[in-house]
């Protein structure tokens, strides 16, 4: 059943390289390009801003709860740092797909 299901995807494949069927290139609606790039831009903006803000809102608990002895504080500083740095790494991975998938 299975490499009967691989030969038929390959002829498939032959029969739509045959008649000269190609991929797509993505293509923007008439005027919508601009405004689709400012809301990206500020959605961007906002998650490095959110990312800053939580490495200090993190660094800063954690510092409280070492100076007052607050284990509480400093193991919810050391929680949201870490989501501030996964943020970042979410981040960073999908501006580089979107810049990569836009080109």
């Amino acid at each position: 059943m299975r490499e009967l299901m691989i030969e038929q995807f390959v002829h498939l494949q032959l029969v739509l390289g045959d008649i000269g069927i190609k991929k797509p290139s993505p293509v923007a609606p008439p005027g919508a390009g601009d405004k689709v790039n400012t809301i990206l831009g500020y959605v961007t903006w906002f998650a490095g801003a959110a990312v800053v803000f939580g490495v200090l809102l993190g660094g800063a608990m954690i510092a409280v709860g070492k100076m007052s002895n607050n284990h509480g504080a400093g193991s919810a500083g050391g929680k949201i740092l870490g989501g501030a740095v996964a943020g970042a790494c979410v981040l960073a991975v999908g501006y580089t797909v979107v810049n990569s998938l836009s080109s």
